[in-house]
Formats: structure tokens, C-alpha cells, sequence
């Protein structure tokens, strides 16, 4: 189960963190940069299916999973 504030990746590609558990984790609301400009955010409802894992990044910029 993930909890409000985790960064993780969709099995989409996106990275997006979590804002909202619903439940005990049968859902997610997770938010998200779009490309759409500067402070431009998106959020949805996502299964935990969707979910790939946590996100983490390493000081040398490349993204490592948890």
C-alpha cells in the first residue's frame, strides 16, 4: 500500500504523487506535471494495477526505482 505524499511511477511512464488513498488503498488520487507550461498540474484516480512502484531520483539525475 502507498500513503499520501509518495512519489511514484505509473506503468505509463508518468511520475506523479499520491494525494489521496481511498480506502485502505483500492485507489489512488495522484497528481502530476503536464507539459502544458510552468505550474501546469493534472490529477486522477488510479488502481493500484497502474501503479509500477515507488519513484526515487539519485543526486546524478537518473531516476532509480524503489
Amino acid at each position: 500500500m502507498y500513503h499520501e505524499l509518495d512519489r511514484v511511477i505509473l506503468i505509463d511512464g508518468t511520475i506523479a504523487d499520491i494525494a489521496l488513498v481511498f480506502g485502505d488503498g483500492e485507489a489512488y488520487q495522484v497528481e502530476y506535471a503536464t507539459p502544458d507550461g510552468e505550474h501546469a498540474y493534472e490529477d486522477r484516480t488510479v488502481k493500484p494495477d497502474e501503479i509500477e512502484g515507488l519513484y526515487s531520483e539519485s543526486i546524478s539525475g537518473e531516476s532509480i526505482e524503489a
